[in-house]
């Protein structure tokens, strides 16, 4: 995580408005890509539906969910965080069972305040990748499992597929 925010804010820190946002922004992206474990995400907000899926609709699902995942985190990190002159994380503690790690941190926020974000971790390969994030107590994958449920229960997978690539209105944003 130390190694994310240091080079999320070193890009922050060499934007130049008058060549746009689009080319640091996909830079950021490329760096959550990095850190987020969206295979085993993308189990935890299907829960027992993964298991009826097939190996492809697996694959799809997974990378679908990763854009929906990737948006929503960068979203909150521009929306509430004060990302002038980088992001200000301030590492709280962390704790490790196994495998399993919890990291407990602030973001400077905009307003000034502390704002609460907690990342669930796995070990994977050697590497530490985080498979949930934790907003001011809101986990953003039992969000996510909590608006995918509800088309679930009112339609059916293939319409969630459908919402998820844009072939109909899009799950809003994680609520909050």
């Amino acid at each position: 995580l130390q190694t994310f925010f240091g080079s999320a804010n070193a890009i922050l820190q060499s934007v130049d408005p008058d060549r746009g946002l689009d080319e640091p922004r996909q830079r950021i992206r490329a760096l959550v890509d990095q850190v987020f474990d969206y295979q085993e995400a993308a189990e935890l907000v299907l829960g027992s539906v993964w298991q009826s899926r097939t190996t492809a609709q697996q694959a799809e699902f997974v990378r679908l969910f990763a854009d929906f995942l990737e948006r929503g985190f960068v979203a909150m990190i521009g929306s509430k965080a004060s990302v002038a002159s980088g992001v200000r994380v301030q590492y709280l503690g962390e704790s490790v069972d196994g495998q399993s790690a919890t990291v407990a941190t602030t973001l400077l926020t905009r307003s000034g305040s502390d704002l609460p974000v907690e990342y669930s971790m796995l070990r994977w390969d050697g590497r530490w990748m985080v498979r949930d994030v934790v907003i001011e107590g809101v986990s953003l994958i039992a969000n996510y499992r909590a608006q995918f449920t509800r088309v679930l229960r009112t339609s059916s997978y293939s319409a969630l597929i459908a919402k998820m690539r844009g072939e109909a209105a899009e799950p809003s944003q994680p609520e909050r």
